[in-house]
């Protein structure tokens, strides 16, 4: 059996975090079964179109698991489970283990206290500029080298709607091209970061980390005291990126899959 144990290395309010993070990128439909949080969104993102186990409940959890799997399957979507530190059962990574559910994508939630960090002027030639969210989908687009879906838009454009969150999308410029871009999202003390991506033409040459301490400084001077993000697991470079800023583990989820009928 498979059973890991996401550890928890900070005092903050890691709840909080999870539930700002789930605020801060929406699915399109939602619904709650008894504790667990289902979210839809055309297929677009794991994050939006899963199941994560928020709080204690009161049915029989195998039950529940194929329940999930039905609706899922009713819009023709792969059943898909988020694995953090509060899922209730805490044994829910092993259940669905054993019912064939294949691991993947492990996660890291970072957090860094504002209240520590020197917001000093990045040392290059570049000029940060808030765009549109269009503007913004485009670039990510490009850096990425992918179609982003319409669910993405929309997903995004649902937080910018929403009046208890305040968001703006930045891009890096330098010499009139874009050269990195990202998302800031503030819910009262805390702004999650996403969708950062530098060209990859010109990484590892400090842009990412410009941009990276300019979203902060803008949420800095919005009221917001605490900064969080998710990274891969794999991904060392922006591992590496964001320790130099002073960014440190709060905890881990993983991505738990199954495909084809049934839970």
């Amino acid at each position: 059996m498979e059973a890991d144990s996401p550890d928890l290395l900070s005092p903050v309010d890691l709840r909080r975090i999870e539930e700002a993070s789930l605020n801060a990128w929406p699915g399109l439909q939602q619904l709650v079964v008894d504790g667990w949080l289902l979210r839809f969104a055309d297929g677009y993102s794991k994050r939006a179109n899963s199941v994560t186990a928020l709080y204690p409940a009161q049915g029989d959890p195998d039950d529940k698991i194929i329940k999930c799997g039905a609706h899922y399957a009713a819009r023709g979507l792969p059943a898909i489970f988020r694995i953090t530190p509060f899922a209730d059962p805490s044994d829910l990574d092993v259940r669905l283990a054993e019912r064939g559910y294949s691991r993947l994508d492990p996660t890291l939630v970072l957090g860094l206290d504002l209240g520590a960090v020197a917001m000093g002027a990045a040392l290059l030639p570049s000029t940060l500029r808030d765009c549109s969210l269009d503007v913004w989908g485009a670039i990510y687009a490009t850096f990425a080298g992918r179609v982003l879906p319409p669910a993405h838009g929309a997903i995004i454009s649902r937080v910018a709607e929403s009046g208890a969150l305040q968001l703006t999308c930045a891009c890096m410029e330098l010499d009139g091209r874009p050269v990195a871009c990202g998302i800031g999202v503030i819910e009262g003390a805390y702004v999650g970061l996403f969708g950062v991506i530098t060209d990859p033409a010109l990484r590892r040459r400090g842009h990412g980390r410009a941009l990276t301490m300019r979203l902060l400084a803008w949420s800095k001077a919005r009221g917001a005291r605490y900064a969080y993000l998710q990274v891969q697991e794999d991904n060392a470079a922006a591992r590496s990126l964001y320790a130099q800023l002073g960014f440190e583990l709060l905890y881990r989820y993983w991505y738990r899959l199954r495909l084809g009928p049934g839970g």
